[in-house]
């Protein structure tokens, strides 16, 4: 065989080979990029879950650190409010799983490609992850990047990663859950009081306007205690979005109750009595072109309706959740909660 011949059939002997390793890697999913698997990136985290006491994110500009207390995570940046606690393992075992797939580059002017540039350059686009324990002692800190949407055929995804103390960068799989937003960290459910279960609606506005509308136990429709004489019924559709203002409702953010004032002569108190049994009363304050409200109990009506006992536990236990805080609320809750007799009823002429 001539000398040429054999280099052309090596020469397409390597192509061949190069061909079908780029088609395993880009194709044949995550059995085959397991095959050459490193193992853990954060190899010691299993065993000390257990110790962590601080986690914090960040970004460039932001940050925001949960801290353990008495088994909960209270968030700094919100007075301690309670972090969900399901949000907090999500992350903790999204770090203990992720699994090192590729090296890629060791240079640190080529970080910024993969978002993993350090924090200190306004322009980095990456986020940190800074596992602390209960003596100070980092437990691991973790630049994350971008995410790799084509890591293989079995629809999962990876994301580059390298140790905060290294510059040796890391196509990982994995799935980490976090956030640099303190609001994230949240359940942000404030009370969920369904339209149905409203029977009285009751609204001190400032300056002694009252408004009192009570349900018809056999119609079902609202109706004007205290409206003026000729007035006509109340208009559903203007009543539905109040009666509807604390189904599901989810506050923006949060504050402890003395980082907010509640001026008396400026507040509206609304009084609601459910079907359940408590009444839930909401105070609602503007605060730097924002609203804010805060959850408290008023006199119960005594109900013997088991059907009932599940919604009244749950009222029972917002109100005592939200005990201490105040909460913002979107402003088209506010505007729901903020009518007049004018806007309820068909005034007479």
């Amino acid at each position: 065989m001539k000398l040429k011949t054999v280099l052309i059939l090596a020469l397409a002997a390597l192509v061949a080979c190069l061909a079908a390793a780029y088609v395993l890697t880009r194709y044949a999913g995550p059995d085959a990029l397991r095959a050459g698997n490193p193992g853990p990136m954060l190899p010691d985290m299993a065993q000390r879950l257990g110790e962590l006491a601080v986690i914090n994110v960040e970004s460039v500009g932001r940050r925001v650190s949960l801290r353990r207390e008495e088994g909960l995570w209270a968030i700094e940046q919100r007075d301690g409010y309670h972090a969900d606690p399901t949000k907090v393992r999500d992350l903790v075992l999204g770090l203990e799983r992720l699994q090192k797939l590729e090296p890629r580059t060791q240079l640190a002017k080529n970080h910024a490609r993969l978002h993993l540039r350090d924090l200190k350059h306004k322009d980095s686009k990456a986020h940190k992850i800074t596992l602390i324990d209960m003596d100070g002692h980092i437990v691991a800190g973790l630049m994350v990047g971008k995410r790799n949407f084509n890591i293989g055929d079995g629809g999962q995804s990876g994301i580059y990663l390298r140790r905060a103390e290294s510059n040796e960068t890391w196509l990982a799989r994995g799935e980490l859950p976090f956030s640099d937003d303190p609001t994230q960290w949240m359940n942000r459910l404030l009370i969920d009081l369904p339209a149905e279960a409203v029977a009285k609606v009751t609204l001190f506005h400032p300056k002694d306007h009252v408004v009192v509308l009570s349900k018809d136990p056999l119609t079902k429709r609202f109706r004007p205690e205290n409206a003026p004489t000729g007035s006509g019924a109340a208009k559903p559709m203007a009543v539905l979005p109040l009666t509807q203002a604390l189904d599901g409702l989810l506050f923006e953010d949060v504050r402890r109750a003395d980082r907010i004032p509640f001026d008396p002569d400026g507040s509206l108190l609304v009084e609601i009595q459910t079907t359940a049994g408590p009444m839930v009363r909401m105070t609602v304050a503007p605060f730097e072109e924002a609203h804010w409200a805060r959850l408290s109990l008023g006199r119960a009506e005594e109900t013997a309706d088991p059907a009932q006992d599940g919604l009244r536990r749950a009222l029972l236990e917002a109100v005592r959740r939200a005990d201490g805080w105040v909460f913002k609320i979107p402003e088209t809750t506010a505007a729901a909660l903020n009518r007049k007799m004018v806007d309820l009823v068909q005034m007479p002429n």
